[in-house]
């Protein structure tokens, strides 16, 4: 199957699509140049590794202490890989099966929207599509299911096989599979989805409605989706946000639980603005840009060997310091010994020790911890012995 050749970037793209769905308006903001962060760059080089394997034919930890795209390929980055390519062996095996890694898929009929599939399976005997993903991340947990990104390259993965043989398929069954082995999930590593054909149709009408009013709607809109979006510094509802909070008014009450609640809304996509602001500052600064009221100064790091082991250890021994006093010799953490002994054993030997709670959004998959307004538990009390003296 071949597919439709791509420009460098697409307006609407998979990866960007939980911002310009929620966010219409981000896409008249004029285009920046956008580097990515460091961690996105080592994402970028862990598919990469992926991508040399497929073509080599050999493990990833074939390159381990070599280095790719300028990050050294580390027992993690390699073990990563490996997972993300036996779970595309595991759902490809059946014969009739098609594969096509780091596939690049344009729309045949909405202009803009294309973006390049890290796994594409399609099994023509069953008729089953399956999307492999490959989360590379371990600061933010990704969820397969109702995911946009997931979601719009089973979009485009669906008209290219309408396409390119005999026309559109109503009976194809969509698996949706996530791969994030760096990032802890009650679920583990690798997850996956199944959307029903109306919620693919669903999903379909809202991506095709909001490519058509792309030049009517221009609503801005923060949330979640502003962590990657590239036009934060210059963003007026992110503007509008850190003015409502600072111009807020309280009343002599002081705060309250729905004033609270407001900030918090408003407050984490506000922290990713002022995050912004000091990233493109320091980026103004180092081109030497003067900024009022700051000024660069050196960050340095912690304190590091200028030698190997090797040569740390002999000046030690010319100390008379042997190395056994120089060294030291600790357990491996859980997740490194359950490589080696197995899950089940490590788990009979493990807890998770619960260290508080912490305040999130009523949409967080973990349930409530429910606790009692101390007003109330005191009046149950009172009339408890109100009761009794009666």
């Amino acid at each position: 199957m071949s597919t439709v050749e791509s420009p460098a970037h697409y307006r609407f793209s998979p990866s960007a699509a939980s911002r310009w769905l929620a966010c219409p308006g981000s896409l008249t903001l004029p285009e920046v140049e956008d580097e990515g962060s460091e961690y996105a760059r080592e994402g970028t080089a862990a598919h990469d590794l992926a991508e040399q394997c497929w073509l080599t034919g050999l493990d990833p930890s074939a390159f381990i202490d070599g280095e790719i795209e300028g990050f050294p390929v580390t027992e993690e980055m390699a073990e990563a890989v490996q997972l993300y390519m036996d779970t595309v062996e595991m759902e490809s095996r059946h014969e009739s099966c098609e594969v096509w890694t780091e596939n690049k898929i344009a729309h045949s009929s909405m202009s803009g929207f294309g973006g390049t599939v890290d796994c594409m399976i399609w099994n023509p005997s069953s008729e089953v599509l399956t999307i492999v993903d490959f989360k590379y991340g371990a600061g933010v947990v990704v969820e397969v299911e109702k995911n946009p990104q997931l979601l719009c390259y089973a979009l485009l993965a669906l008209n290219t096989i309408a396409t390119q043989t005999e026309g559109e398929r109503q009976s194809i069954e969509v698996r949706l599979i996530v791969v994030q082995p760096r990032c802890h999930h009650e679920e583990g590593p690798v997850r996956s989805w199944t959307p029903s054909q109306e919620e693919l149709e669903d999903f379909g009408l809202t991506v095709a409605t909001a490519i058509s009013q792309q030049d009517i709607n221009q609503t801005f809109s923060a949330g979640d989706h502003c962590r990657w979006c590239p036009h934060k510094v210059d963003c007026p509802e992110l503007h509008r946000l850190t003015l409502d909070i600072a111009k807020a008014e309280f009343s002599d009450d002081g705060m309250t639980p729905e004033k609270a609640a407001d900030v918090m809304e408003k407050a984490k996509p506000v922290g990713m603005f002022l995050d912004a602001v000091k990233k493109w500052t320091h980026g103004q600064m180092e081109k030497g840009v003067s900024v009022p009221g700051y000024k660069l100064v050196n960050s340095f790091g912690n304190r590091q060997w200028t030698l190997d082991d090797e040569g740390i250890l002999k000046k030690c021994k010319s100390r008379k310091i042997n190395k056994r006093d120089a060294t030291e010799v600790k357990l491996l953490s859980p997740a490194k010994l359950e490589k080696i002994a197995g899950k089940d054993f490590v788990a009979s030997l493990t807890e998770r020790p619960l260290k508080g709670t912490t305040v999130v959004p009523e949409s967080d998959r973990r349930p409530a911890v429910e606790r009692q307004d101390p007003s109330a538990e005191f009046a149950e009390v009172a009339q408890t012995e109100s009761q009794s003296n009666e």
